[in-house]
Parts: C-alpha cells; structure tokens; sequence
C-alpha cells in the first residue's frame, strides 16, 4: 500500500495526490491518504481533493494522527503503513520505484515526472463538476482569445511567508502580458487573484477582465476557469500550475516565472519543457 501525507492548499494536494496515485497505480496496489496535518493546521480551505474530484472509489481516506501517540505510534504506523520516505530535496525529482511496496510519501513532489506516464488518469480524475453559471459568465467574453493571468499575494506576503514567496513580478507581467500580445490576435487577459484591489490597480483597461466571481468554499472555480482560457501566465503558485496543466488543449501557450521563490534555488523540474520562462 501506498500512503501519502495531504497538506498544504489545493495545488499541493493535487500534486502529492498525483504523485502516489501514479506510484500506487504503476505497481497494483491500494493507495491511503493521510489527511491528519489538516487536524493540526488546515491552510486556506482545509482539505478539498473529496469534496471537489472523484478520487473516493481510488484511494482510502485516513485522519488517524499517530504522531501524537509518541513512540508507540511510529512503531504502530511503520506496522501498519511501512516505511516513512520524507522528500530529500525539493529540488530534485525522487526515484521511486525503488521504494518499499508499502511505504509512506511525506513530501510535496511538484514536478510532472512523478505522474507523466499516467497524466491522461489524473486529468480524468481532476474534472471539475460542470459549471454552467460560470461557463455562461465566461462565454461572455469569449469572442477574442482569453489569457488567465493569475496574481497571489495575500498568504505570500505574511510575516511567514514573504522570505520564501514574496517575489517581486510585477516586471514579470508586463513582460508575459506583451508576448501574449505577439502571439494571440487582441487577447484578453482574465485576472485571477487573492487580492482583488491590487490586480484591479495593476491591470486597467479593456483588455483585462477582474474575476471576482468565486470566494471562499468556491474558490476552487478560479482553478476550473483557468483551465478553460487558451493560454496562461502563472503566479509562483501551484494553484495556476493546475489550472494550466488541466487545459487540454495541444496547441496552449504558458509562460510561468523563472524566479519562483524569493531566494535560491529556483526549481528545475517544476515547469514542463513546452512552456515558456521569463
């Protein structure tokens, strides 16, 4: 059995989701996820991947902490689960198959590697349930090629936060905004953020459209429309990856940042080849 620790926002879930269902897939075996951190600590809206996909009939769902059980609930863990392989280094794609059949993926594995023989599952498994109210809204402004353009700074620039993700894009926009512009005929840029003044301030005209359609419980609609737009300039975010990746179209453009935290390294096996880094 394949268990992986859940934790963190969407994005990561989807992609420690991701990475152990590839594993767990590739070898014929049952797959766990451990959802107890969010009992401790449950960031932005708390544990979504049962609630928005259909991964129940995939894997099992366990809030059973044995952390706090001490030493006796690491020897019962280890029984139960096998071994604890905690990510070595972020920034290097893991070899996994060399690992115990039964073993524990503590990590984030952020890089399309872990679950590219199996992309066309996970895309089946990530189909958000239809919205016909936000396709209507969409359809709107479909008569020019659209462009998601994703803006996170809310949790980015906390006291916590802001050494690591605070990184200054503004520079980064104007530059990936300008090439949609060479590529697409008149595109419009949909604006997707978590700090709706700010992007209203930054991005003014008729060319960028504000969505403010979805908060709270249904901010997970941001994600679903990006993956409806043509083309995507991400955030350093793993909330605008999903929603680039989930397009399906073949001919897709995506530029993403080259600097995705504030300080070195950079990730190298973060963004796919066929997109583009300013």
């Amino acid at each position: 059995m394949i268990t992986v620790v859940i934790q963190g926002g969407l994005g990561n879930q989807m992609f420690q989701f991701a990475a152990a269902y590839a594993l767990a897939r590739t070898r014929g075996v049952d797959l766990q996820l451990d959802i107890s951190s969010y009992a401790r600590q449950s960031p932005h809206q708390g544990f979504e991947l049962d609630r928005l996909f259909s991964i129940a009939p995939h894997a099992r769902i366990s809030a059973t902490d044995f952390a706090r059980r001490g030493r006796v609930g690491a020897y019962l863990e280890r029984c139960l689960r096998g071994p604890r392989y905690t990510e070595p280094d972020f920034f290097a794609v893991q070899d996994l198959s060399i690992l115990p059949m039964s073993v524990i993926l503590d990590g984030f594995w952020q890089s399309e590697r872990y679950f590219s023989a199996h992309a066309d599952a996970i895309r089946a498994l990530y189909q958000f349930v239809p919205a016909p109210q936000l396709d209507e809204r969409l359809q709107v402004y479909t008569d020019r090629p659209l462009v998601s353009l994703h803006v996170r700074r809310g949790d980015y620039y906390s006291a916590h936060s802001a050494a690591l993700h605070g990184v200054p894009l503004q520079a980064y926009y104007a530059q990936a905004v300008a090439s949609f512009r060479g590529w697409l005929h008149h595109p419009r840029f949909m604006i997707f953020s978590d700090d709706l003044d700010f992007a209203a301030s930054t991005f003014q005209g008729k060319d960028f459209v504000i969505v403010d359609w979805n908060r709270g419980q249904d901010s997970y609609r941001d994600m679903y429309l990006m993956s409806r737009c043509e083309g995507h300039i991400l955030a350093n975010s793993t909330f605008s990856w999903w929603g680039a990746w989930l397009n399906k179209r073949v001919d897709k453009r995506v530029i993403a940042p080259r600097r995705w935290f504030a300080k070195d390294p950079q990730p190298q096996h973060l963004i796919p080849e066929s997109w583009v880094l300013i």
